[in-house]
């Protein structure tokens, strides 16, 4: 009776199928315009995490999913990354109303250490001390940090004093699926000549004031992301770091110092940059964006909204849904 004028949400698990079903069918929500977000398909998440689809139901979560994206009035996606691998996956995706825009992030939390900020971007600074940063699981990468670390060993460069791990458990190893994640760790690291810590209940703003309160490089080696607040965080906090060259980690950094903070999710590589950063100090980049200047855009958004972009996305849409009907074949 009183429909909403716009409506935001994410395609994951395909919680506006129904709705975008039935406006495309005619029967409802004509004048309602769906801003559909990227951010975590459920295939996605299998592929990268290693996992499998398990049951025929899995299937009604993938085709929701997609159909979300493809009968969206509006898709906005917070990395390039993500429409980009789900165009590769055969996803039509609505191009001409289709934007790339970081997400939206307020960061009241961590805003004391953003305002007394005294380390410059763009330098480097010695470390004393590794972090793994990140939720304790394959996909964040934590079997290629323990070979990476066991490579470095290898090569006769001298460990920090100390190595931590620090982030939430997540599930367990596939390699190890009776084994609990702490327990992965310290078989992992059994020998090293460091010390070995796991941290595990730190919230937001307790992991980035120790990351910010030595010498210490945060190290994200993640096998796929989106858009990592993780990356970002670390950038704008002037946070030294390490982090894969995997989904939407580069959009996040300024494109000169993506050599020095990047690098491929392999031991190799990520034992390079460990090195590398033990020499020479761990690097400090700067970020691609201004979080202010994006909310704004944002805003800017919607009061175009309140105005005459609504319905010029509304009349784009109804266009191509009718394209779309008269290209599709009779079933008759």
């Amino acid at each position: 009776d009183h429909p909403m004028d716009v409506v935001h949400v994410s395609e994951w698990r395909g919680s506006s199928y129904l709705c975008l079903l039935a406006k495309r069918q005619g029967l409802a929500f004509a004048d309602t315009l769906f801003a559909v977000k990227t951010s975590s398909p459920w295939v996605w998440n299998r592929l990268y995490g290693a996992h499998v689809i398990e049951k025929a139901e899995d299937l009604a979560k993938v085709v929701a999913e997609r159909q979300s994206v493809e009968l969206a009035d509006v898709v906005i996606g917070g990395s390039l990354h993500l429409l980009r691998w789900m165009a590769s996956q055969g996803y039509a995706i609505p191009r001409d109303r289709a934007f790339v825009q970081p997400n939206v992030a307020k960061f009241t939390a961590i805003a004391p250490f953003l305002q007394t900020r005294d380390r410059p971007a763009g330098t480097r600074i010695p470390i004393d001390e590794l972090v793994f940063f990140g939720r304790l699981e394959p996909r964040k990468g934590l079997f290629i940090f323990c070979q990476a670390v066991r490579r470095v060993i290898r090569s006769g460069v001298s460990l920090p004093p100390k190595i931590t791990f620090m982030g939430k458990v997540g599930g367990r190893m596939p390699s190890h699926p009776d084994m609990d994640v702490s327990d992965y760790i310290r078989m992992m690291t059994e020998g090293w000549p460091t010390e070995v810590h796991i941290q595990t209940g730190y919230q937001q703003f307790d992991a980035v004031k120790y990351l910010l309160s030595g010498a210490r490089l945060a190290v994200m080696p993640s096998i796929i992301e989106n858009s990592s607040m993780a990356v970002y965080e670390a950038a704008i906090c002037g946070i030294p770091c390490v982090a894969s060259d995997v989904g939407g980690n580069s959009e996040l950094i300024l494109a000169e110092d993506h050599a020095h903070v990047l690098c491929q999710p392999h031991p190799a590589s990520l034992g390079d940059k460990l090195e590398e950063a033990l020499r020479r100090g761990g690097f400090i980049p700067r970020p691609s964006f201004d979080n202010d200047a994006n909310l704004e855009t944002w805003m800017e958004f919607h009061r175009q909204l309140g105005g005459d972009l609504r319905h010029h996305l509304l009349r784009q849409s109804r266009l191509a849904s009718a394209a779309m009907s008269l290209d599709r074949p009779s079933t008759s």
